[in-house]
């Protein structure tokens, strides 16, 4: 399986599909569990129908952006309450748990109370 951190690689939606295409020519595409962060964060691109589950990261940084984010199509949010702290973590977990969007930890920092905390969302 693949997750792939795009780190805001592409500016546009096209490239992104010329990307995705290129996965499906390869046999890549139904592996792709999550694409993250494709776009900058000051690109509002949706990402609706891609076929894979995008998530935000960098992005959403507060509730009010996990809420546009999601709005935009993305599917999961990346919580890291090490570099976003754990009552803003916990804020934005509240607005993707209200949107049915799940969250995940994914920070190399993750301490072990964090590393129990992320096996629950």
């Amino acid at each position: 399986m693949y997750y792939l951190d795009a780190n805001g690689r592409y500016d546009t939606r096209g490239r992104l599909v010329e990307f995705l295409d290129y996965a499906k020519e390869i046999g890549a595409f139904e592996r792709i569990m999550i694409l993250e962060e494709p776009f900058a964060e000051e690109n509002k691109i949706n990402v609706s129908g891609l076929g894979v589950r995008v998530a935000a990261d960098e992005s959403a940084d507060a509730p009010e952006n996990v809420e546009e984010r999601i709005a935009l199509g993305y599917g999961a949010i990346a919580l890291k309450p090490v570099a976003k702290t754990m009552s803003v973590s916990l804020q934005m977990l509240k607005v993707a748990e209200e949107n049915n969007i799940p969250c995940f930890c994914a920070d190399l920092t993750v301490n072990p109370v964090t590393r129990e905390f992320n096996k629950y969302f």
